[in-house]
């Protein structure tokens, strides 16, 4: 019954996807996965990329020329489309963005001659979702290759390196926040970065833990500081993390916050960089997003509260893999007014004496690589032609 389930549901993603008849076009750069394969094109002439689509998806495509081509020759292995797919594009070098994807380090011994980059898309836990969870599975092991990776800092850098070998490894913080020009307009409001997700409370986080021990903490920590703003007469703005379920989130932080707060849904081109770099603070768990902007220079305030609740939860602490102590200038896992009151001083305290919290607190771990100059001088070695605007 499964297995019919998932011909059907194949089948109907199939019809949905956008089919390609022509031939994959010959390019220098071939970006391996659609996921955010348009922010290459920033730094890369457009004329010299292809994507190869590393998904069936709604918003992929597939190219019925090369399955044709497989038909053909009577394999109709995944393996061989790719086969088929990278000698029509014949590319110099193949980046991807979706750094979890272990198919792509297994490239590099089919394609020997090709340059393979591997670019970090998120802050990284020891969990399930992220890669860094196999490197168990392949450590002492060579089958996981990569020319040049592309990381947020050194300390994640050699989880990396304990199991995929790499010829040179760069430390760039987020290559997405430093596709986006800083813009310092400050205004007096307060932006909480939602995690919020709408998933089963039962389904799987982590090893026996579920989604729900993971949010555990998350409700408490959230109503004790809507008491915390209605006394201090403070109003907060929530940046909304679904796209298709944003009138479910809208909804929960509404039974929450009440009326003292305001909601802006996510959507595509919503550019929150832009939101935050122009907020006076920002209050995040364990997200990406409040590791990026803290990396901008914004003020940001975390709230690791999630392993408070269970001790399995060590494994999402505070900026892993680096042990930092519980409480720290800008973070706490303590749910109290009095943390409140403390981190909330941030908000009006002196430029100088927050860039000294940066400075000797996340310089080696949250950093900004201005345009992604790192990137776009290792690219330019291989003479592509770029956008240099």
């Amino acid at each position: 019954m499964k297995i019919i389930n998932l011909v059907i549901s194949i089948f109907f993603i199939f019809i949905k996807v956008k089919k390609v008849w022509s031939k994959p076009k010959k390019a220098k750069v071939l970006i391996y996965d659609n996921t955010f394969s348009e922010l290459f094109e920033k730094y890369i002439n457009k004329k010299e990329i292809e994507v190869y689509h590393n998904r069936i998806d709604e918003n992929s495509s597939i190219n019925l020329y090369v399955i044709l081509k497989c038909l053909i020759k009577l394999d109709f292995k995944l393996k061989k489309y790719k086969s088929v797919y990278f000698n029509y594009v014949n590319p110099k070098i193949v980046i991807t963005i979706n750094d979890n994807n272990l198919g792509f380090y297994q490239l590099k011994k089919i394609f020997p001659n090709i340059i393979f980059i591997a670019i970090q898309m998120s802050w990284k836990y020891d969990t399930e979702f992220d890669i860094i969870n196999k490197r168990h599975l392949y450590k002492n092991n060579s089958q996981l290759y990569c020319d040049y990776l592309f990381c947020y800092n050194k300390y994640i850098a050699k989880k990396y390196l304990s199991f995929i070998k790499v010829k040179k490894v760069f430390y760039i913080g987020s290559f997405k926040s430093n596709s986006y020009n800083l813009k310092k307009k400050i205004n007096d409001s307060i932006i909480y970065i939602s995690q919020w997700r709408n998933y089963s409370q039962s389904l799987s986080y982590h090893k026996k833990l579920t989604f729900g021990d993971w949010q555990k903490n998350e409700i408490p920590f959230l109503k004790k500081l809507s008491e915390y703003l209605l006394r201090k007469s403070i109003k907060l703005t929530v940046l909304g993390k679904t796209t298709n379920s944003a009138p479910q989130e809208k909804k929960f932080y509404d039974e929450i916050f009440k009326k003292n707060y305001t909601f802006i849904p996510q959507f595509y081109f919503r550019n929150h960089y832009d939101i935050l770099d122009k907020c006076k603070l920002t209050l995040a768990l364990d997200s990406t997003l409040g590791y990026e902007n803290l990396s901008r220079g914004n003020r940001t305030i975390f709230f690791s509260i999630r392993n408070s609740y269970k001790k399995n939860f060590d494994m999402i602490r505070f900026c892993w893999p680096l042990k930092k102590k519980r409480i720290g200038p800008n973070w706490t896992n303590k749910i109290t007014f009095k943390e409140f009151e403390r981190l909330f001083l941030i908000k009006d305290m002196s430029d100088r004496a927050w860039k000294k919290i940066i400075n000797n607190h996340f310089k080696r771990i949250c950093i900004y690589d201005i345009k992604n100059s790192k990137f776009l001088r290792l690219i330019k070695t291989f003479q592509v032609p770029l956008n240099l605007n």
